[in-house]
């Protein structure tokens, strides 16, 4: 339901901007990229963007059709200041995982967050996890069984403030728990030791 309305909302946008009543056959680069300009003076860019996208959907299944011949929402710039570079992303590894570990070493949740470098799992997963889940396989090998996920979802609470209503539900996909390998003696001797004595 919510991407029906928001591309109801972006058509409604489109229709009834001056290029509304322009022929999309005729549409140039330059126009739609006015277009988008006049967007920016009262809608924030992220919107703009969105609405550039919806404007190239429709353009693309066109020239499928050859209604058009070229997809002028596409080669369309938003106007407005260069946006920062993205923050390079670290490749898991030896220095990832010292850095992590010195960042974390005095929390409660160290361990939490090692077993998600060491699997790639949701801290949701992690947070779900039970003694039972977690299998041992030999010394340097184990398995971890992903059957549940703890979330949260908004709660109202009478005339106070938004609170986080927490509850228990299904993994990445509900209708098939996934098993996670885990590898290495020292991933599979902390994962023993917070089972050790505890019941399932």
């Amino acid at each position: 339901p919510k991407t029906l309305q928001f591309y109801q909302w972006g058509a409604k946008c489109w229709a009834s901007s001056p290029l509304g009543t322009r022929l999309i056959a005729a549409l140039e680069v330059d126009e739609v990229e006015h277009q988008l300009g006049e967007f920016l003076t009262t809608m924030e860019r992220q919107s703009v963007l969105h609405l550039r996208r919806i404007l190239s959907s429709a353009l693309t299944a066109a020239a499928r059709k050859r209604i058009v011949l070229m997809n002028a929402a596409h080669l369309a710039r938003v106007p407005g200041r260069a946006q920062p570079p993205r923050v390079r992303t670290l490749r898991n590894g030896p220095e990832v995982m010292r850095a992590v570990r010195a960042a974390v070493s005095r929390s409660p949740l160290r361990h939490a967050y090692e077993i998600m470098l060491w699997t790639g799992m949701r801290p949701g997963e992690v947070l779900g996890l039970q003694a039972g889940d977690i299998k041992r396989e030999s010394i340097d090998a184990a398995t971890i069984a992903v059957r549940r996920s703890v979330k949260s979802r908004p709660a109202k609470s009478g005339t106070g403030p938004a609170l986080s209503r927490w509850y228990i539900a299904g993994g990445k996909n509900e209708f098939s728990p996934r098993e996670v390998a885990v590898a290495g003696s020292e991933a599979v001797l902390v994962l023993s030791q917070l089972i050790k004595g505890k019941g399932p």
